[in-house]
């Protein structure tokens, strides 16, 4: 798990809080590794929790309402939250899909 302390410390939203603090956070979240064209969650999966992205980057991917096909709506990189929304609403799933570009994308996500 030292792995995950020290990618904390490397996240943009983490790397300049205190040793003391990261040692906290670290104790609340997960290291999750995915591979290019894999997804880290689809639309109307149960909500597990929030991730911020550590390395690579992310196609956010939503249904368009008119032609009912998936477009891209952004793209995020390291030290962004996916995930969010769907905790600050009290949604039980997952309002967008998100999958991988880049070979790998590191992300630590918070244990429920």
């Amino acid at each position: 798990m030292e792995g995950v302390f020290i990618l904390l410390q490397k996240t943009l939203l983490f790397k300049s809080l205190r040793r003391r603090t990261l040692n906290q956070i670290y104790f609340f979240v997960k290291k999750v590794d995915k591979e290019a064209k894999s997804f880290v969650f689809r639309r109307g999966e149960k909500v597990d929790g929030v991730y911020v992205i550590v390395s690579g980057s992310l196609r956010q991917i939503e249904k368009d309402l008119e032609t009912k096909r998936e477009v891209v709506v952004a793209e995020l990189g390291p030290g962004q939250l996916i995930g969010l929304e769907e905790i600050l609403e009290n949604q039980g799933v997952r309002l967008s899909s998100f999958q991988v570009v880049s070979d790998t994308v590191s992300a630590l996500k918070g244990k429920p």
